[in-house]
């Protein structure tokens, strides 16, 4: 057991390394990499998974396993964007989705 943990934290801190060289690495290449304006944009990005992890998080501690989370984002992005289309206002789509 002590040697499961001695691992996860390697691994852990392996992965951490790596992305902290990326990041230093694409900021040295790009001057616009590390900015708010960057930053701001990646959380944009990421919110819906993020979202999306949080609500599966609650599944798996209940003890179960659903992977149809992400079916259902791509359904109701479909279905949203099928009603906007024909014409029904993009607030009503909203809920109707």
């Amino acid at each position: 057991m002590k040697y499961l943990k001695a691992s996860l934290r390697r691994q852990e801190v392996g992965l951490f390394l790596v992305i902290v060289v990326l990041t230093l690495v694409f900021g040295i290449f790009n001057n616009h990499f590390l900015t708010g304006q960057n930053g701001a944009f990646v959380l944009q990005s990421v919110a819906v998974i993020g979202i999306m992890a949080v609500g599966q998080v609650f599944v798996l501690i209940a003890g179960e396993i659903d992977l149809s989370v992400g079916s259902v984002l791509g359904l109701t992005g479909a279905i949203g964007a099928w009603l906007m289309t024909h014409g029904i206002n993009p607030w009503l789509a909203l809920v109707l989705t």
